[in-house]
């Protein structure tokens, strides 16, 4: 990290680019800073993927989270190039709009790893649901690990006996 920090990095073809330090950069844990500032951008810099902290608390996944944040990203890049600002101001349209795509996924994923950790028969008491309901519930609870639906199913009233 100290090196990073010390040579910044050069986007672009030689005149063409802009450069830009690492020196605002600090990890981010579930997609929270760990220095309570937001972290996935600056100036000049967004963050995605695994180095984002774009990896789900509960299952270690976190490939969707990446295409998804880079996609974002992306879009927020065009944005700025057009107006020809790249601002920590402008570019922190790029943490409202991960938030609000799956920013929630990793509050409830943490949640449910913190439950499941303290109460590890709840994981007993899925194992008997997907015997007694099947393959329904287990392809409907392998969309919930994936984060394909929502973290919360697994509290809906409807799916437990």
């Amino acid at each position: 990290m100290e090196r990073m920090k010390a040579y910044p990095i050069r986007i672009g073809g030689v005149g063409s680019g802009f450069t830009s330090s690492f020196s605002s950069f600090r990890t981010v844990n579930s997609g929270r800073s760990e220095t309570n500032q937001d972290t996935t951008y600056a100036d000049h810099m967004l963050v995605v993927g695994d180095a984002a902290g774009f990896v789900d608390p509960m299952t270690g996944m976190g490939i969707q989270f990446a295409m998804v944040g880079g996609k974002i990203a992306a879009e927020v890049l065009l944005e700025g190039m057009n107006k020809q600002d790249l601002s920590s101001q402008m570019l922190s349209q790029y943490r409202t709009r991960w938030m609000r795509a799956f920013g929630k996924e990793f509050y409830w994923s943490l949640k449910m790893a913190e439950l499941f950790y303290r109460f590890p028969i709840l994981l007993d008491a899925i194992g008997k649901m997907i015997q007694r309901r099947g393959g329904r519930f287990l392809s409907s609870w392998a969309l919930q690990l994936t984060s394909m639906s929502p973290k919360t199913w697994i509290f809906r009233v409807d799916i437990w006996p």
